[in-house]
C-alpha cells in the first residue's frame, strides 16, 4: 500500500501528541494512517458494510509497545483511538471455539467529511515487497511503453471532482444486484449521483493516477486482455488523461462482441452441417451492422422482450420520496447489460428471456448453448478473446506498425485527434477481413 491516508477534518498527527508524546507518534504515526487506509479502501470497492481484517496479520504488521512487562499490541490501540476519536467502529464475533473475527467500519459522518493524502509512507521494512512488472514483447510491450508516458491533468481533474460532488452531478443507472437490494441499497443502482461515496473513491483514484500507481498485464492464454490505467479508473476521469500532453479521443466499436459472435454461430451451422444461413443468423448479422442506433441490435431485442410482456430489471425505478420501486417500458442502455448477462453468461437457458429469444433466434440461441457447454463461462472468455485479437492483436499492430500510438480499453480505441480517420479505417479492414462490418462511436475526450 504505497499511498496513506486520514480523514479530512480529523488529525492524527496532532491527537496522537497529545496523548502519546513524540516519540510515540513518530514510531507509530504510520500504522494509524496503515489502517485507516486498509479500511478506507475495502469501503471504496464493497457494497459491505462492515469490513474483517485479520488481527493476525494487524498483530505481526504493528507489533507491540510499552515498557517491558507492560507492553500491549499495536493494532489494539490503535483502534481503540481511532474509535474514540469518531473515526471507526468495530466489534468482534466469535467464528468457532478457537477463533475470533474483528470487522471494522469507517463512520458515515467520516465518508461525508473525505479524507486527503498524507506525506508518511510505510517504512521500507514493512512495506510488502513489489514485484517486478511484467515486460512485454510484441505489440503488447509497445502499448506497455506508450501506456507508461499518460498523465494526468490533476488540477482540472480535482476540480471536476469537487464540482460534481458539490452539485451531486447525475450518474448512469447500474445493473441491479438484488443482494444489494434486498438490503435497500437503491441508491447503488438507480437514481444515482455523485454521494460521498463516489466523490470517495474518485479522489482514490485521481491520487493514484497523480502517483502512477497502476501496473500493466495482459491476460494471456486466456482472454488476451489488456489491463492497465485506462481500464481501471473510473469512465469519467478519461477525459484528464494526457499523451504526449494532448488530449485523446474515444473510438468505441458498437456491439463488438455480438458482431464477432456471428462469425462463432456460422462456425457452428458449418459445425452442425447447415450449408445454407439459416434467416435468425442473417437478421442477427443485420442487427449487429445496423447503422441506425434506433433499429440496432439492442433496441430490437429490447422491442422484442416488451412485446413478450417480460418484467425486466432495466425497466425497474425508484422514487426515493415514496421509497417505492415502479417500472417503466422505456429502452435504456441498462437493457445491454441485461441481455448480455441473462443470454451470455447466464447458466441457466430456461429464463423467460432465453425462451422469447430462442423462439426469435433459433438457431443463433442454440450456438449460445453449444458454446456455453462443460462450462457457461466458455462463452464470455471467448467472446472476450475474440475482441482482444482483433483490436490489440490486429488493429493495433497495424496501427503501431505505421507510429500511430493507439490505447486499447476492451472494445475501443483512445487515439490523438489527428489519427481518428486512420483508425477508423484500419478497424472497418480489421472486421471486412473476416466478412463483417463494424460501427462505430466517436467521443471527443
Amino acid at each position: 500500500m504505497s499511498l496513506l491516508f486520514e480523514p479530512r477534518d480529523v488529525n492524527f498527527n496532532e491527537l496522537l501528541h497529545q496523548k502519546y508524546g513524540k516519540t510515540y507518534t513518530q514510531k507509530h504515526k504510520w500504522k494509524y494512517y496503515h489502517l485507516y487506509t486498509l479500511l478506507l479502501k475495502k469501503s471504496l470497492y464493497s457494497n459491505d458494510i462492515w469490513h474483517a481484517i485479520s488481527s493476525t496479520a494487524l498483530r505481526d504488521l504493528y507489533g507491540r509497545s510499552g515498557a517491558r512487562g507492560n507492553e500491549k499490541w499495536v493494532y489494539r490501540l490503535i483502534r481503540e483511538d481511532l474509535k474514540s476519536w469518531n473515526v471507526i467502529l468495530y466489534h468482534t464475533e466469535q467464528v468457532d471455539v478457537t477463533k475470533r473475527i474483528a470487522r471494522y467500519k469507517i463512520l458515515d459522518e467520516r465518508v461525508l467529511s473525505g479524507y486527503h493524502l498524507v506525506d508518511t509512507v510505510v517504512p521500507r521494512r514493512h512495506a510488502p515487497p513489489k514485484p517486478a512488472p511484467t515486460k512485454y514483447a510484441g505489440i503488447h510491450g509497445m502499448i506497455q511503453q506508450t501506456a507508461k508516458k499518460l498523465r494526468v491533468d490533476y488540477t482540472a481533474a480535482l476540480a471536476f471532482i469537487e464540482d460534481a460532488y458539490a452539485q451531486s452531478l447525475s450518474l448512469k443507472d447500474k445493473p441491479i444486484q438484488w443482494n444489494v437490494i434486498q438490503k435497500g441499497k437503491w441508491s447503488a443502482f438507480r437514481n444515482r449521483v455523485v454521494d460521498a461515496s463516489i466523490y470517495s473513491r474518485w479522489l482514490w483514484h485521481l491520487y493514484k493516477l497523480d502517483r502512477g500507481a497502476y501496473g500493466f498485464k495482459v491476460d494471456l492464454g486466456n482472454t488476451n486482455r489488456v489491463f492497465y490505467l485506462l481500464t481501471q479508473i473510473p469512465s469519467h476521469l478519461r477525459k484528464f488523461m494526457l499523451l504526449g500532453g494532448r488530449h485523446l479521443v474515444e473510438i468505441d466499436i458498437t456491439a463488438a462482441q455480438p458482431l464477432l459472435f456471428t462469425n462463432m454461430v456460422l462456425a457452428y451451422c458449418r459445425q452442425q452441417g447447415i450449408t445454407a444461413i439459416p434467416d435468425d443468423v442473417r437478421r442477427w448479422k443485420t442487427l449487429c451492422e445496423e447503422p441506425d442506433p434506433d433499429k440496432s441490435l439492442y433496441p430490437a431485442l429490447h422491442s422484442l422482450m416488451v412485446g413478450a410482456q417480460l418484467l425486466l430489471d432495466s425497466h425497474l425505478r425508484f422514487d426515493p420520496l415514496t421509497k417505492k420501486a415502479y417500472r417503466v417500458r422505456e429502452y435504456t442502455k441498462l437493457f445491454k447489460a441485461e441481455f448480455f448477462a441473462k443470454i451470455f453468461f447466464d447458466e441457466d437457458k430456461r429464463t423467460q428471456m432465453r425462451r422469447v429469444f430462442a423462439e426469435a433466434f433459433p438457431t443463433v440461441s442454440a450456438a449460445i448453448t453449444h458454446f456455453k457447454r462443460g462450462d457457461h463461462r466458455n462463452l464470455a472468455l471467448a467472446l472476450q478473446q475474440m475482441e482482444a485479437d482483433l483490436v490489440v492483436g490486429t488493429v493495433c499492430a497495424r496501427l503501431y506498425a505505421q507510429n500511430i500510438r493507439a490505447l486499447p480499453v476492451h472494445d475501443a480505441l483512445y487515439v490523438h485527434a489527428e489519427h481518428v480517420e486512420t483508425v477508423v479505417d484500419e478497424i472497418k479492414k480489421a472486421f471486412q477481413d473476416i466478412n463483417l462490418c463494424a460501427r462505430m462511436k466517436i467521443k471527443n475526450m
